[in-house]
């Protein structure tokens, strides 16, 4: 029974990893990426979106930046290390 909670909390550790990485890719290509349209931008959007959505409807956007992928970074980032 043990072995089944350490892989429970290994596989979602990974996941919380793991959706800070598709932020952080998801945040860069908005830099350089104008094609929304694309297989891998429509990907992150799909993964992403649940995640930054409401925090966009929570956080302001000041002069025209988007900090709901850093606060969701901080925060899933705290989750992780307390998974960890």
């Amino acid at each position: 029974m043990q072995t089944v909670i350490n892989y429970l909390h290994t596989f979602a550790q990974v996941l919380v990893y793991l959706f800070i990485f598709a932020i952080f890719v998801r945040a860069a290509a908005s830099w350089f990426v104008r094609d929304n349209h694309s297989r891998v931008m429509g990907f992150l959007l799909d993964v992403t979106e649940p995640i930054l959505g409401p925090l966009r409807r929570v956080l302001p956007a000041a002069l025209g930046v988007d900090f709901s992928p850093m606060i969701a970074i901080l925060v899933l980032y705290v989750l992780g290390q307390f998974l960890g």
